[in-house]
Formats: C-alpha cells, structure tokens, sequence
C-alpha cells in the first residue's frame, strides 16, 4: 500500500478491470496493425519502384526492336502461352502503334504481396497524337521484375 497525505492507494485495485483490460489489448492490437500496414506499405512501395524500373527499360526494349530479349527474359508461363514467333509478332505491332507516343499517364497500379513474390499491375494510357492506347504491363517480382503479361489495345470511345 501506498500512502500519501491525508489518503492511502493501493496498487492492487484496478478501477473497471475487465474493461481496462479489452481496452488495452484493443490498443496493443491496433499498435500492430499500424505497424503491419507500415510494413506492408513499403514492400508495396518497394516492388512497385521495381516494377516502374522494369517498365522503363521494357519500354527501351521495345523501342530498339529487341523482341529476343524481351521473350528470353519474360516469366516461363507467359513462354508457355505464347510461342516466341506470335509474341514477337504481338510486339512488333505495338512497337508500330507506340512509336508516336506524346505521352504516358499512369492510371492504376496494383500490388498483391505474397510469401515469396509480388505481382504488380501498371495500366497506362497512351497519347500517340491520333488517339488514346491502352497498355498494361504485368511483372512478377522475386530476386527481380519478370514480366507475366502484357497487353496494348484501343481505348474504348467514351
């Protein structure tokens, strides 16, 4: 017990136990999910720079005609899908309907971590001067970005 002037305090009182105790597991339970969120939101930061990078020298690529390249290093179930011949045809034709691009405006990118990878998701729309493109780029993330789709198709008329 401790005493004080004029008044003694015990220390094993406890005013509304019960209802101290869901409070305070309510907060520590809080304090992990802000610190979780925290963590999850630099992972999503992280893969996604690495995603933005990856784009950047796909785009390089597809610019200089470097469709090998491009087929070589892309995720083995995109290989599978799509022979070598019919992929390289698919980005010869968007190299052609790129090849005027004024500009580029991201629009959506999505982030699903899991244990041992990362997809990430950027959609674009595509300014060739005549008309808007849309192009999305799928990359999956390990040790590094590895392309799993893509995709550049006409935006619908609005």
């Amino acid at each position: 017990m401790v005493e004080r002037a004029g008044s003694s305090f015990s220390a094993s009182r406890s005013v509304d136990g019960p209802l101290v105790s869901r409070m305070g597991r309510a907060l520590v339970l809080a304090a992990v999910a802000v610190l979780l969120l925290g963590c999850y939101n630099q992972e999503a930061e992280r893969v996604e720079r690495i995603a933005q990078d990856a784009t950047d020298q796909f785009h390089g690529q597809l610019s200089a005609g470097r469709f090998d390249e491009i087929y070589r290093t892309s995720d083995p179930e995109l290989r599978q899908r799509q022979s070598a011949p019919a992929f390289y045809a698919y980005l010869r034709d968007a190299q052609a309907r790129l090849a005027n691009t004024k500009s580029r405006r991201q629009f959506h990118t999505g982030v699903v971590l899991q244990r041992d990878h990362a997809t990430v998701v950027l959609a674009y729309d595509v300014d060739v001067g005549d008309a808007i493109i849309s192009e999305q780029i799928t990359w999956i993330i390990r040790e590094r970005a590895t392309l799993t789709d893509y995709y550049v198709g006409s935006k619908a008329a609005q």
